[in-house]
């Protein structure tokens, strides 16, 4: 049986319908008035249906101004630099290619990056991930590039529990992580030597209780603002006195202003024990804070009791997460801030 050839034009893609780009050209209008106005995820939708029908530099210049619009600056940057590819040589699009580089450049200041690094050779190596994306050995060490946002770092070891936490990444953050792997078999530190002889043990601690003393500083203020009060109030009522004598002088009150003095000699009756009300808070307030101010510092028995659980505490494992320790500080432009994290 004779096998018939297939005719060559068979093979070949069909060419695009003057329907088809017609109906594209459309497309890409109402992409760029949802572009203009902000609604970048209905423009991006857009502009990659364009680009099935016609894939051209202009088309993928928007593409990536969208993503960078939502934030995605890392899908931002390979869309721009895709245009870069796409227009090398082509002088009609050379605008466009060049918008393109200097978004790019841009954009390499603006995304942020995250280097991870351990802190010494050891012979359980962790296996690391960032968003559940492995982390290779030879990524160690190396700026690696993020979004902009809120990124899960895991890593787990033989010997170690895993290790779990979240950091928040702001434009242009410039960030290092320490992983550090303590040794399984070093020794535990050593307890304070014991007072010799007739040598006196050495007097325990005293802290301040901050509860107390913020508690003692704010009852302190509120009194205090009572009495102010009660000043206030009193003076208020002296005024309203002497304006009844003013206006009824031995007594007698005009009747033309009956209504008003009455009003002022009511406010006069009532602004006394409102006083005295203001007054007694205020001398309890101010002898509450006082007395928290002056016993804020523990016993130290209650020192030495709460030294010992805050001990426990810090040594106590994260759940699932195992111990670490966090060292350094960022600067509001982004800055650098070194982690420490110990299995």
């Amino acid at each position: 049986m004779t096998a018939h050839a297939q005719p060559e034009h068979a093979a070949s893609p069909p060419q695009t319908q003057p329907d088809a780009l017609a109906s594209a050209r459309k497309l890409f209008t109402e992409a760029l008035r949802a572009e203009e106005k902000g609604n970048f995820a209905e423009a991006l939708e857009k502009f990659r249906r364009v680009a099935k029908v016609r894939d051209t530099v202009p088309v993928r210049y928007r593409i990536g101004a969208c993503l960078e619009g939502l934030g995605q600056l890392k899908d931002a940057l390979q869309a721009y630099q895709s245009v870069i590819d796409l227009g090398a040589g082509d002088a009609k699009d050379l605008d466009v290619v060049r918008a393109a580089k200097e978004q790019s450049s841009t954009l390499n200041e603006r995304i942020p990056q995250l280097t991870l690094t351990l802190s010494s050779a050891d012979a359980r190596v962790p296996d690391i991930s960032i968003d559940g994306t492995p982390i290779s050995s030879g990524e160690l060490g190396k700026p690696i590039a993020l979004e902009p946002g809120a990124h899960q770092v895991s890593a787990s070891a033989p010997g170690a529990e895993p290790f779990q936490t979240q950091i928040t990444l702001n434009e242009r953050a410039r960030l290092s992580l320490v992983v550090q792997i303590p040794d399984a078999h070093a020794a535990p530190p050593a307890p304070p030597p014991a007072p010799g002889p007739g040598e006196p043990p050495p007097p325990p601690s005293v802290s301040p209780d901050r509860s107390r003393t913020t508690g003692g500083w704010i009852t302190l203020g509120a009194g205090a603002a009572f009495l102010v009060g009660a000043g206030v109030t009193l003076a208020l009522r002296e005024s309203a006195i002497s304006s009844l004598d003013d206006a009824c002088p031995s007594g007698a009150c005009p009747r033309s202003r009956e209504n008003e003095l009455s009003s002022t000699r009511s406010r006069a009756q009532a602004e006394g024990p409102i006083a005295a009300v203001f007054a007694g808070l205020g001398v309890v307030g101010v002898g509450i804070g006082t007395y928290l101010l002056l016993t804020s510092h523990r016993a130290p028995a209650a020192s030495a009791v709460s030294a010992s659980r805050k001990d426990a505490l810090a040594r106590r494992p994260i759940s699932g997460a195992g111990n670490f320790s966090l060292a350094g500080r960022m600067t509001p432009a982004g800055g650098q801030l070194t982690l420490t994290t110990a299995f």
